[in-house]
């Protein structure tokens, strides 16, 4: 006959039993709660499951860039990328459309008579529109910003539309090396005449170069769809001045406050020819 252990338990050790019935109560950590023995009958799925921390999956990353092209006096493509950032952006400056529009002391200017068509265009805007959106700008920062340019120099063989194209390939194979671990990446091109129905064509090369494992998607915007195609209009037409005035930095020039403007949502600005201009992290220059 098989004689019961006399072994005690030491003074204050838990069995493996009560293991599975220390819990956690308000008022003291630790607190032994009712044993099996004294439930009146078996926990349920949701007993057992009460104070269990639900883990949710992140939510997808979808990154937005929207990208635009000019032609003079340099040919160059920008674009700018938004995260989280991109509906606060367009809600700015569509705020700040709506603003412009019932500025009735403009009223008979052209200039301001196709602002209110177009919306926001650096080239076509009175300075008065042009001060109030770059005031804007300064206030969203710091944006993610690229640009890339060329002076014709290393592929004069090419001639503007051929070297846009190249200049996008380039720019979209860095802007998708920075958010290759999205989920989702939206490209938004400016219309342009003679290249809406090659933008597709120009990504699937890029993508040839780029390990990426978002899903690319690919569209044409229009004037004020969205709004935020202004940004990287703007951002051209600001660095051309300030490169074509010499990179100054003296406040007393326009040019290089409206660079400063922006200086600090440039990413990078590449030449074809000379390299990486600028560069986040280097000085204000």
């Amino acid at each position: 006959m098989r004689r019961r252990s006399s072994r005690s338990r030491a003074p204050g050790s838990v069995s493996s039993l009560d293991l599975l019935t220390v819990c956690e109560l308000p008022g003291g950590a630790g607190l032994r709660g009712p044993t099996i023995a004294d439930m009146e009958e078996p926990a349920s799925i949701d007993q057992l499951l009460e104070g269990v921390a639900t883990v949710s999956l992140p939510p997808p990353r979808r990154i937005t860039v929207l990208f635009d092209e000019s032609m003079s006096p340099f040919l160059m493509v920008a674009a700018t990328v938004f995260e989280s950032t991109y509906a606060h952006t367009e809600q700015r400056i569509e705020a700040l459309y709506e603003d412009m529009v019932r500025a009735y002391y403009l009223d008979d200017l052209k200039s301001y008579e196709r602002h209110k068509k177009k919306a926001f265009h650096a080239s076509e805007d009175p300075v008065e529109v042009r001060a109030f959106f770059i005031n804007l700008l300064a206030g969203l920062g710091p944006l993610r910003i690229f640009i890339q340019y060329t002076d014709h120099r290393r592929r004069p063989d090419l001639g503007p539309l051929e070297s846009v194209a190249v200049l996008y390939r380039e720019l979209i194979k860095t802007v998708l090396q920075g958010v290759r671990s999205a989920d989702e990446v939206t490209l938004i091109f400016e219309t342009h005449q003679d290249l809406d129905s090659r933008f597709e064509a120009i990504v699937r090369s890029a993508l040839r170069s780029v390990r990426v494992r978002s899903r690319i998607s690919v569209s044409v915007g229009q004037k004020r769809r969205p709004y935020a195609l202004a940004v990287s209009d703007y951002a051209m037409q600001i660095f051309s001045h300030w490169q074509q005035a010499g990179q100054p930095d003296d406040p007393k020039q326009y040019t290089y406050r409206e660079w400063r403007a922006i200086r600090g949502s440039i990413s990078m600005v590449r030449s074809l020819e000379e390299g990486t201009i600028v560069r986040r992290g280097l000085p204000l220059s």
